[in-house]
């Protein structure tokens, strides 16, 4: 994040030694959980030297960890990080490419392409469903995943994560406009549903 007052954490350059003194900080507890780190963003992968670095010297301290993407990232890179990452969790939000390049601005082929050769890889992996009213729970939408994930050869677990509510102060701080308007979280009768067409 830029610096300056719109922001409720300023943006802060640190080292990779100065990530691992913050996560070695923790180190107790992932060993007696066995948790560990997640690198999420934004999209971790834009920086992949510094992951890189980061992912490693977690892996010689025997810390697990995952990288949270969107998959929309050159397949190098993906390689690039692969031996030092135990877990990829990989969102999915939609199937139809059309809909996806009209929603998110880029198309879903280069998505869908790394998600199929990070499982034909044999690489542990999570998808991840961002449940976004009106846009990516649709039944359409759903039914489209699921039967993605029934044509892969290695089905691995989805979850569905419902909507976020704190998303809408995230763009008042940033100032950025809001062009999902105002949405509603999904009732537990619908994420029922959403969940059966998985089941």
């Amino acid at each position: 994040l830029p610096q300056g007052k719109d922001t409720q954490t300023p943006a802060k350059k640190m080292t990779v030694q100065q990530v691992m003194d913050e996560i070695e900080k923790d180190f107790l507890f992932f060993d007696e959980s066995g948790g560990g780190v997640t690198f999420s963003g934004g999209e971790p992968m834009l920086q992949v030297e510094f992951l890189e670095q980061v992912l490693e010297k977690c892996r010689n301290r025997g810390i697990h960890t995952a990288v949270d993407t969107s998959g929309q990232v050159d397949w190098d890179n993906i390689e690039r990080i692969a031996p030092s990452a135990d877990l990829w969790l990989y969102d999915l939000k939609l199937i139809d490419s059309n809909k996806h390049l009209e929603f998110t601005g880029v198309e879903n082929q280069l998505i869908l392409e790394n998600l199929k050769r990070i499982l034909a890889e044999g690489w542990k992996l999570r998808l991840r469903v961002p449940l976004i009213p009106g846009y990516t729970d649709t039944s359409e939408n759903l039914n489209a995943i699921a039967g993605l994930v029934n044509s892969l050869p290695y089905q691995p677990p989805v979850d569905l994560l419902p909507f976020n509510l704190f998303y809408s102060s995230k763009y008042d701080r940033l100032k950025i406009e809001n062009k999902l308007g105002k949405l509603s979280t999904q009732t537990p009768e619908e994420l029922v549903v959403c969940r059966a067409i998985f089941e």
